[in-house]
């Protein structure tokens, strides 16, 4: 019998025994995968690594066990779910193996900055079971719990001892009125006695004047007056004292940050902890035990020998003085804010400029408190921070830095971050504020170009037509990456990476390589001939299972033929489009006549924008294109900035047809460089295939009457190329 046969044959309980078989690996690697993320989560590496290599050994076992079951179906719709079964478990294992090894790849060397001796710690920490971290967590709920109960008892006890406090200075200032009344009586009587002496020695003289009124009187209403105004505003602190204790005990607790070490968060987090625990009325071994218990990483580590002091007030104040010592340096937070300031991206939106002027306004107010400001008050300091800037902006700041020079003093800090102030909350409006919501839209040179394009009339070709769109996404419409590039640890993969994309194609294959990743997905944890990812090669011709951004370096390796298709991928990866573009050039022949058709191709000089690299070329005066094309070996040659677009061209074969190219800005110059255009928004092509037969020559002008003044200069020791299409163009001179 054959295997077919056989396998037809088998009962149903085999095939539902191998289905069980085949869920418990599928359990198996589960379960592994559910170990791997609790050790990351428990920062346990080695353990990693080692759940990694027995989640490859399970995975292997699914496989066969899956290929054994797979084996004895017989329905088409059970196969193809039995086969997609499989590629969706191998694909959620690749990208599980994927993140795992990326944890690992950073947790390595923030371990080294730790500079502790992680690996006993570690192989101590793999030595617990699940069940021990288990009963570890509840002890540390139990803690926590504790805790929760011990500071409500001990608010209690506060309000209760309040609340004591507060009768005692109520019979306190009972005692007081007593006393005062007592007096009150006392002079009152003295008063009296004095009344009647007074009688008893106008009666002996025998006095006919009548005594008009008492002074003594006066003089105890007074009195009396002050003592009760005296109390009443004794009594009435005292009530806004309790008061005020019983609001800030009812009042939510408040949430301290934790400090690991980070010079920038030295000053807020003394700010929080003086302000909420480091009190007279509390006591320095609770100062001690928060102070540890709101530390972490390096900060803890340095005080933790604190705590075994018998002597609880001198171990608070050694934790306090190494943490000043070893990350409140003014020296190293003023330099740690100085390196954030100066190295933060440039400014492309109103989010950006808010989130630049905040970072601007703590630094400022950080380095004042710290008596540090010149730190930031040099001028190539300014001068880097204010490049970051809108260009908009730094025109703004040329006009008050004129205006500052000009009162007598230098330009410092302050003046920047009150400029970029006032610039973000113009632009937080939210009516106007997205006017200008843009670098792109605030440059005069593309609002010039735009004014330019809507002035000039449409025109109708007949041999080439392009229409150029900048690439752009908008923040809102960026997926939310999952991965971080290993080329730059940004968030987006690695073939949107523009330093990758900057390497040259054997240099990728090496940093691919190097990096052990996955030739067709640039994922870790697998090959591309076990690639799960339904992605090919999209040069024209392959269709291999490797990345076209490695096309050239791998069809190098394997085969040293097909060098063309080598040189168009290490310039860009070729886009999916519904056919090849074709260029032609076309010259008329009479085939009796040998007369040469003359075309308006005159030499020019070509540079960039900033006249820093130049070169001698042919150019086709091209009135039949709306359109401007230089060679990609011109671009090279005078290594011009590029951008990526979208353009629609319309040929005498196609239509509206998708393109997506480069575009250059180029500066054009007659041969004598009498006349000089900056020319913008040049599209890039592999080549121009126009031929120099068409060129008119001296000899050919001169008979002609009209043209018999024109010269033509053509530099014999210096040949050129024609790499220059001039189209129907806006010209800036």
């Amino acid at each position: 019998m054959d295997e077919d046969s056989v396998l037809s044959a088998m009962p149903e309980d085999h095939k539902q025994n191998l289905k069980r078989q085949r869920g418990g690996a599928k359990a198996a690697v589960t379960r592994l995968m559910t170990q791997i993320t609790t050790a990351m989560n428990c920062n346990q590496p080695k353990e990693v690594e080692m759940k990694l290599a027995a989640l490859d050994e399970a995975v292997v076992r699914f496989s066969e066990v899956h290929d054994m079951y797979h084996k004895t179906l017989e329905d088409d719709d059970d196969l193809d779910a039995s086969k997609g079964y499989l590629t969706s478990v191998l694909r959620d294992v690749q990208d599980f193996q994927h993140t795992a090894l990326s944890w690992l790849d950073e947790f390595k060397p923030s371990v080294e900055d730790l500079n502790v001796d992680v690996p006993n710690f570690q192989e101590e920490i793999s030595m617990l079971s699940v069940n021990q971290l288990t009963t570890q967590l509840q002890d540390l709920n139990e803690l926590r719990q504790r805790e929760k109960e011990e500071f409500s008892r001990l608010i209690s006890q506060q309000e209760e001892h309040l609340r004591a406090e507060f009768k005692l200075q109520l019979q306190h200032a009972q005692c007081e009125m007593d006393e005062m009344k007592d007096l009150l009586k006392l002079k009152d009587a003295e008063v009296e006695e004095s009344r009647r002496k007074v009688e008893l020695e106008l009666m002996s003289k025998d006095t006919s004047t009548p005594v008009s009124g008492n002074p003594s009187l006066n003089f105890r209403s007074s009195l009396s007056t002050v003592n009760e105004t005296s109390l009443c505003q004794l009594l009435e602190l005292s009530k806004q004292q309790y008061q005020s204790n019983i609001d800030s005990m009812h009042l939510p607790p408040v949430d301290i940050i934790k400090f690991d070490g980070e010079p920038l968060k030295y000053w807020q987090f003394m700010r929080l902890f003086s302000s909420v625990i480091d009190k007279e009325t509390v006591p320095d071994q609770e100062k001690l035990t928060r102070l540890h218990q709101y530390t972490v990483g390096q900060a803890r580590d340095a005080i933790s020998h604190c705590l075994y002091n018998p002597n609880s007030s001198q171990g608070y104040a050694e934790a306090m003085a190494i943490l000043k010592r070893r990350f409140g340096n003014p020296y190293a937070i003023s330099q740690a804010w100085v390196d954030k300031v100066l190295n933060y991206k440039d400014i492309k939106d109103n989010k950006q400029l808010q989130s630049f002027a905040d970072i601007l306004c703590s630094c400022r107010d950080t380095l004042k408190a710290m008596k540090c400001e010149d730190e930031l008050n040099g001028g190539r300091t300014l001068l880097q921070i204010v490049e970051k800037l809108p260009e908009d902006i730094k025109k703004r700041w040329l006009t008050v830095n004129y205006e500052i020079v000009k009162s007598g003093r230098l330009p410092k800090l302050d003046d920047v971050v009150s400029l970029v102030e006032s610039e973000a909350a113009k632009r937080a409006d939210p009516i106007f504020g997205n006017l200008l919501s843009s670098i792109s839209r605030n440059s005069p040179a593309s609002s010039k170009l735009s004014t330019k394009s809507s002035l000039d009339k449409k025109r109708q070709t007949f041999a080439t037509e392009s229409t150029a769109k900048e690439s752009t996404t908008s923040s809102a419409s960026k997926p939310a990456f999952r991965f971080k590039c290993p080329k730059c640890a940004e968030g987006h993969f690695l073939n949107q990476c523009q330093a990758f994309r900057a390497l040259s194609v054997p240099e990728r294959l090496i940093f691919v390589q190097r990096k052990q990743l996955c030739l067709n997905c640039f994922m870790r944890g697998h090959r591309s001939a076990v690639c799960t990812r339904s992605w090919v090669c999209k040069v024209p011709g392959c269709g291999k299972k490797h990345n076209s951004w490695l096309h050239s370096a791998i069809v190098t390796s394997n085969n040293n033929s097909n060098q063309s298709t080598s040189r168009a991928t290490d310039e860009e990866p070729v886009t999916d489009s519904p056919q090849a573009i074709q260029a032609h050039a076309t010259r008329r022949c009479n085939e009796t006549s040998q007369r040469k058709i003359a075309l308006p191709i005159l030499p020019v000089v070509v540079s960039d924008r900033h006249n820093r690299f130049s070169m001698n070329v042919f150019a086709l005066l091209d009135n039949g294109s709306n359109g401007t094309f230089a060679s990609k070996k011109l671009v090279h040659a005078l290594k011009l900035e590029s951008r990526k677009v979208n353009i629609k061209l319309n040929t005498m074969e196609t239509k509206n047809l998708n393109v997506v190219t480069l575009a250059v800005d180029l500066r054009v110059e007659d041969a004598q460089r009498k006349n000089s255009y900056l020319m913008k928004g040049v599209l890039c092509r592999d080549h121009l295939n126009i031929s120099l037969d068409n060129l008119v020559t001296q000899q050919e002008i001169n008979p002609t009457y009209l043209l018999r003044e024109t010269h033509v200069v053509v530099n014999p020791a210096n040949p050129m190329q024609f790499l220059l299409a001039l189209g129907g163009h806006s010209m800036d001179q």
